[in-house]
């Protein structure tokens, strides 16, 4: 299978956001304080990837919840 344009773009997202964050999640670990993390959009891999992980960590911690259904918001709340 040859690589789409959206998968292409997915996995230069995902480590662009993993290059970003890992000075600020090094900082978290060191401080013994976790750092505060928002998901945008309340989707299959939010709900299905990202909230399960997020529930296993130790320096990172869910404050946030955007989302344009009232209702998954508050379901995951």
């Amino acid at each position: 299978m040859s690589p789409t344009r959206r998968s292409f773009l997915g996995a230069i997202g995902g480590l662009a956001a993993g290059y970003a964050l890992a000075p600020a999640l090094r900082a978290a670990e060191s401080s013994g304080k976790p750092l505060g993390l928002a998901l945008c959009g309340l989707g299959n891999y939010s709900n299905g990837e990202l909230s399960p992980a997020l529930l296993e960590t130790k320096n990172v911690k869910l404050v946030a919840v955007i989302t344009g259904t009232r209702e998954k918001g508050v379901k995951l709340a």
